[in-house]
């Protein structure tokens, strides 16, 4: 006779398995819920020494850096106003870019590595084997890495959770042709951007990586599909920089192709455009209150250039045909056209550029003495006006609607042999916009001057 257990053992075993699957799924619900509740109160935080407005994003945290110390101010009350940190000596090199993640938390990209730091127990972790790669981003809570991968084949974003690994492996759009990304940036002047920016509820990821193309890359972290947008009245040869999330559908970013740039805002659901500015804008930030901060760099109150890359700025000077051809008047035609193909860049065009590998020397080459000593003192004229390279930035703030409006006014210079400004230190007005607590405030006061006292630099590295 059959044992009745026996029996009842195959359907036991199935039963047991079944309640082992809705436990593990109703673990898996409180761990989403809980993140969901994390996320949510991280990106509406209920207490905060000035009001948010509901669902709106704000400033969390600042970043600074001094020597081998990193200092991260909160601007909410709840988490403490200041944490610092002093970085191991192995990653003190310049190559190390730290970055917030949260108001205690830091991301340090070290070489191809990416180690995260939480500051308040001075624990170092790599977030998962992808942080070897080049470009690796974290999220919040540092349970989703994305990691950009150019291992030999067409470069391609892997999406890897802590608990369950590789999520997906996704390929990205392909260099252009005739992007050649080192001697183009040469010429610019202007140091490549290599980011990953999360959406405020991390829904969407912005991507730049100028060695491996010029354009920015949108990918939606739900649906995994991809979007490149081109720039509508620019040409196809554009380089995006410095994306910027308004709110989980739209994107801020800057544009230029060699002949004019801009600020733009993209629609990703609708695939939009619409022009927030002719200017280019450097950086942008968001206040205390919500409000979009733009930084933009100008010479003359009026020549705006991106990133006050004096490269630019010498490209900007040039001379109507015509003035050049006057001088050249008193010599025959193929020496005048020899004359403007090598001194001038696109010597057909209505207005001249003088070729930038030009010395005082290179004019000895011209024999007539009156066309030599001209042409040189014009290019000498044009050389002094850009070695006095003394700038303004200009800091905007950028309703969602409207015409963004100058607020502040920095004055700023770049010294050979550095090609662009960046605005990082002696910044308290950018901090009086970014609406910054009195009480931090006086912490940056204090720490700006103590530095600089001791001839050290107290540099804005990252805003949250």
């Amino acid at each position: 006779m059959n044992n009745p257990i026996h029996s009842l053992a195959p359907l036991l075993g199935r039963w047991l398995g079944i309640a082992r699957e809705i436990l593990a799924l109703c673990m898996l619900i409180a761990a989403f819920s809980t993140s969901i509740a994390i996320l949510i109160a991280q990106w509406n935080p209920l207490e905060g020494p000035a009001p948010h407005a509901q669902g709106k994003s704000s400033l969390e945290a600042v970043l600074f850096l001094r020597g081998n110390k990193l200092e991260a101010y909160s601007t909410e009350t709840t988490r403490g106003a200041l944490r610092a940190i002093n970085l191991p000596s192995d990653l003190l090199s310049p190559e190390v870019f730290p970055r917030l993640l949260s108001p205690s938390s830091v991301a340090l990209s070290v070489g191809s590595r990416t180690l995260v730091h939480d500051m308040s127990s001075g624990y170092y972790y790599e977030p998962s084997p992808e942080s070897r790669k080049a470009l690796v981003h974290t999220n919040r809570s540092t349970s989703m890495v994305y990691a950009l991968k150019t291992d030999g084949t067409a470069p391609h974003l892997t999406v890897t959770s802590a608990s369950c690994g590789l999520l997906a492996d996704l390929p990205l759009p392909t260099t252009d042709s005739w992007y050649a990304d080192e001697q183009l940036f040469v010429s610019l002047g202007i140091e490549q951007q290599r980011l990953i920016r999360l959406s405020p509820a991390e829904t969407a990821l912005a991507l730049i990586d100028h060695t491996v193309g010029p354009r920015l890359t949108i990918i939606d972290l739900f649906q995994h599909t991809i979007q490149a947008p081109l720039v509508p009245g620019f040409s196809p040869e554009q380089v995006h920089f410095s994306p910027f999330f308004i709110d989980e559908e739209t994107l801020l970013f800057s544009v230029l192709d060699l002949d004019h740039w801009g600020t733009v805002i993209y629609h990703i659901n609708t695939k939009t455009f619409e022009p927030l500015t002719e200017a280019f804008t450097d950086q942008a930030y968001r206040s205390l209150t919500g409000q979009i901060i733009l930084v933009q760099s100008f010479y003359d109150e009026k020549n705006n250039i991106p990133f006050g890359s004096t490269r630019l700025l010498e490209s900007t000077h040039t001379f109507p045909l015509r003035q050049i051809e006057t001088i050249l008047a008193e010599i025959d035609h193929a020496q005048a056209t020899n004359i403007l193909s090598q001194f001038f860049e696109n010597s057909l065009n209505e207005r001249l550029r003088f070729k930038s590998r030009l010395d005082n020397s290179s004019f000895n080459e011209i024999e007539n003495t009156e066309i030599r000593e001209q042409l040189r003192t014009l290019w000498s004229d044009e050389r002094s006006q850009i070695a006095s390279t003394t700038g303004i930035f200009h800091i905007l703030s950028a309703p969602p609607e409207g015409v963004p409006t100058l607020v502040e006014r920095i004055p700023f210079e770049v010294h050979a042999p550095k090609t662009s400004a960046e605005f990082t230190e002696d910044i308290e007005p950018l901090l009086r916009v970014l609406e910054l607590p009195k009480t931090l405030m006086e912490q940056y006061r204090k720490r700006s001057a103590d530095a600089k006292a001791k001839g050290e630099s107290y540099r804005l590295i990252d805003a949250l």
